[in-house]
């Protein structure tokens, strides 16, 4: 039995996010314990620093109130959005002496989640030489990587220092951060744990040569199954339509590549002939409906929790992953595992989960004819076909779950 603390800026309890390492670490038996800067979603974690649910105490007011204040003052240049610098000062507040205070043990092992506005480079340094734990850091994202974005989209420098930053209006903030990483991190004996694409980058990074590296691939258990009919019967579509289904929390953000979605849409549909194509719109529905043939119908549920998006996959024939910069999205991993074929470009996690025409089909990167071609694939395909490639889905995440434990276990061994 291992002592694991485990550090997160918030308390959200989705699946991949720190809180759920927590709980699974917990219930593997080891002597776990979760410290978040945040309380945000959950009422009863073991410690935090802010109480978000007392909205008039003095600690969260001065917290929101900074938070603003450096909005007010972002150095991001405005409209540039794929960058992603939402800690945009890369302002910390976190202190070691207080973060272990909190801690009943002396941690063997450490997991470092989600650490804006928390845990600064420093601070890394300073838990692994007051504790010789073993750090561990799951990349969520790249923000381990460079001078503070969390995706570098088209932006290799990462690999060089970030001394000229295409994002920020003061070029210092990000390559000042960058040092620090170096000066902080590279002696620290670091485990990464991410996907093959995440892993890539990170050996290219000065800092982290050298550093354990683990691979990884979340395998989530769909709790029941639809037939395509039934799903569709709860969104209102129609059993013979093509269903195509795609979604973001802001369709806004250039990364998630929206734009090269809608252009694939309208490409697709010079080819409709007498069967109707419905999108499955989740998530941000304010997405341009002049944009879209309007022989494609658009069904916009807004966001669904996680038992109605999964009904939501069973209902598709294809999900629409068009993001040109991901280390997931964990939807493309919901969407394997419920058999629904999955449509990318060769990023994030659809490099270890999306075979060409095995399991989808792997779009020319940055290209949107290449994903209408994708579309046309499935949508002139036979029933048999099809069915084919739906089952590959669901027996390549049965054969991942067997062949691979979880990230967290294997660290703690």
């Amino acid at each position: 039995m291992k002592k694991v603390l485990v550090l997160s800026y918030h308390d959200h309890p989705a699946e991949g996010h720190s809180l759920s390492h927590y709980k699974a670490i917990k219930n593997a038996g080891h002597d776990a314990y979760f410290v978040s800067l945040v309380s945000e979603f959950t009422h009863n974690t073991p410690a935090y620093f802010i109480d978000c649910h007392k909205k008039l105490s003095a600690t969260y007011l001065s917290y929101k109130f900074k938070r603003r204040l450096r909005k007010l003052f972002s150095p991001v240049v405005k409209g540039t959005k794929e960058y992603c610098f939402f800690n945009q000062s890369n302002y910390y507040i976190g202190d070691t002496r207080k973060i272990l205070s909190k801690v009943p043990f002396i941690p063997e092992v450490i997991i470092i989640g989600w650490t804006d506005y928390f845990i600064s480079p420093k601070i890394i340094y300073e838990l692994y030489r007051e504790t010789h734990a073993k750090i561990v850091i799951p990349m969520l994202d790249h923000h381990l990587l460079g001078g503070g974005c969390h995706y570098p989209c088209k932006c290799h420098q990462y690999e060089t220092g970030c001394k000229s930053c295409p994002a920020l209006k003061n070029k210092k903030i990000a390559s000042d951060f960058y040092n620090d990483k170096y000066k902080y991190l590279k002696d620290v004996p670091l485990t990464l744990v991410g996907t093959s694409y995440d892993l890539k980058r990170a050996k290219k990074v000065p800092f982290l040569q050298g550093k354990e590296m683990l691979s990884t691939i979340g395998t989530p258990t769909i709790p029941f199954k639809k037939s395509k009919s039934e799903a569709r019967k709860e969104f209102g579509i129609d059993d013979g339509d093509f269903v195509v289904m795609c979604g973001a929390y802001s369709i806004e953000d250039k990364r998630k590549g929206f734009s090269f979605l809608l252009e694939a849409l309208q490409n697709f549909s010079t080819n409709i002939t007498e069967r109707k194509v419905a999108l499955l719109l989740l998530g941000d529905g304010s997405i341009d409906k002049t944009a879209i043939n309007d022989k494609i119908a658009i069904v916009s549920p807004g966001f669904l929790n996680l038992e109605k998006l999964f009904v939501a996959y069973y209902a598709a024939d294809v999900f629409i992953s068009p993001s040109v910069d991901d280390s997931g999205p964990y939807m493309v991993n919901y969407s394997i595992a419920c058999g629904t074929p999955v449509i990318s470009f060769p990023i994030g996690i659809a490099l270890d989960l999306v075979k060409h025409l095995e399991t989808g089909y792997l779009a020319t990167f940055l290209d949107a004819a290449s994903i209408a071609d994708g579309l046309r694939e499935f949508y002139e395909m036979q029933p048999e076909r099809y069915h084919k490639i739906s089952k590959n889905c669901i027996n390549l995440m049965e054969r991942l779950r067997k062949e691979r434990e979880p990230w967290y276990l294997k660290v703690l061994e």
